[in-house]
């Protein structure tokens, strides 16, 4: 937990291409929500992350395309249909992810 001027935060890592994993998570965030600002709901949720290249476009194996989409697309999706069952009504979700692919002429 980052505490700085009155700001409290928190930042939890998370695998999204292990699915299995995400109702362990979500006790951690209720957790954490209770702990740090004695609530057991939360008003805005940011998903920012994801996984790209570094490589080029003709040489990406379908293996990685599996973890580009499992980790920017399927992952995210999953793991944000268990906590807006605890987000205030008025609350707002945000996703962002990265993926960068590249291209050999």
């Amino acid at each position: 937990m980052e505490k700085n001027k009155g700001v409290r935060a928190f930042a939890l890592k998370l695998d999204l291409t292990r699915i299995s994993t995400f109702e362990g998570f979500i006790l951690v965030v209720k957790k954490s929500l209770q702990d740090i600002w004695n609530r057991t709901t939360f008003d805005y949720l940011v998903n920012n992350g994801g996984v790209g290249g570094p490589m080029m476009f003709t040489g990406m194996s379908e293996e990685y395309f599996d973890k580009i989409l499992n980790t920017n697309f399927k992952g995210p999706i999953f793991l944000t249909q268990q906590p807006v069952g605890f987000m205030e009504d008025a609350g707002a979700y945000c996703r962002r992810t990265l993926e960068s692919y590249f291209m050999q002429h």
